[in-house]
């Protein structure tokens, strides 16, 4: 065992959400020991960084496991589901046999309901409606896997509590959370405004709006960032549009010119955008301190100047 160490963790879970709490409680001071399934952990072929993840942690046999957590402070259990996998530990039972162990599991739902459906991201977004968020007519799963980076996060702030209250008890615990319970971590906000909703909220951000994202004469594409100082002034200086605009507007969506124009009017920019080359626009709003960028294919953010740094 490392000096260094704070704490000792066994690694049993699978998946990323797993991963990543487990590299996440290795950053924070553990040294972590990982067991991976029998037969191999199948995941490694579903994330490309997973052997990533994982690298920092010792590697040990099933057959270590009962001496690994009978020194240990954490166990990690659960994670995603995989069809074929039976990788399952009883956190009960664990919890019985090493009374100061805190045992972090990860399950799919939090739900009785639910209980026994298979645990992946995309499958919890649809279940909980996270799908639902954008449009009207067709589900859309989110830019990055909020009910996994929710779990990870829950899991590790739920073990490094446990281990304060063991101080004071003596005593570990069970620790549970979930992917569903992941996905929530990311609205408390809208929930503690609901509580005091007013109009405007109760109106909210439609579903089916235009993104504030044109197309340039080039056919290359540009995204703006539109609700800060100047940036209706901005736009319009750019594009060379006639028409007078206060120099504070902020530019504010606004519901009243309805989901395709909710970001802008777009009848007044587009044809500006369309008659300028994406690189010419860009420098223009940039010079006018109006947040933009271009649209790249996926993996083109490798080849951008800024991320070589």
């Amino acid at each position: 065992m490392s000096e260094a160490a704070l704490f000792n963790v066994v690694d049993l879970g699978v998946g990323m959400s797993a991963a990543l709490a487990a590299q996440m409680l290795g950053h924070v001071g553990g040294r972590v020991t990982r067991i991976e399934p029998e037969g191999g952990d199948p995941f490694h072929e579903v994330y490309p960084a997973y052997a990533a993840w994982r690298r920092g942690s010792a590697r040990a046999e099933l057959a270590q496991l009962d001496a690994l957590l009978a020194d240990a402070d954490i166990v990690v259990i659960g994670g995603e589901d995989y069809p074929g996998l039976d990788w399952r530990f009883d956190a009960d039972d664990l919890s019985r046999r090493y009374p100061r162990l805190v045992v972090v599991r990860i399950d799919g739902y939090a739900t009785a309901d639910v209980a026994n459906r298979p645990g992946v991201d995309l499958l919890v977004q649809a279940r909980t409606g996270l799908v639902n968020e954008e449009y009207s007519d067709r589900p859309r799963a989110m830019a990055f896997p909020m009910p996994t980076y929710g779990a990870a996060m829950l899991a590790v702030l739920g073990a490094l509590a446990a281990l304060v209250e063991r101080d004071r008890s003596g005593k570990g615990q069970v620790v549970a959370t979930s992917l569903q319970q992941g996905a929530g971590l990311w609205v408390p906000g809208v929930w503690s405004h609901a509580e005091k909703a007013d109009a405007a909220f109760r109106i909210g951000t439609p579903k089916d709006v235009r993104q504030p994202v044109f197309r340039c004469k080039d056919g290359k594409y540009l995204i703006l960032m539109v609700g800060t100082p100047g940036v209706i002034h901005g736009i319009y200086k750019t594009l060379g549009i006639d028409i007078e605009a206060d120099p504070k507007d902020r530019g504010l969506p606004d519901i009243s010119r309805g989901p395709v124009n909710y970001f802008l009017d777009r009848s007044i920019v587009e044809p500006g955008f369309a008659a300028m080359d994406r690189e010419a626009v860009l420098e223009g709003l940039w010079a006018c301190g109006v947040a933009a960028d271009a649209v790249l294919p996926v993996g083109g953010v490798w080849d951008d100047g800024q991320s070589a740094l």
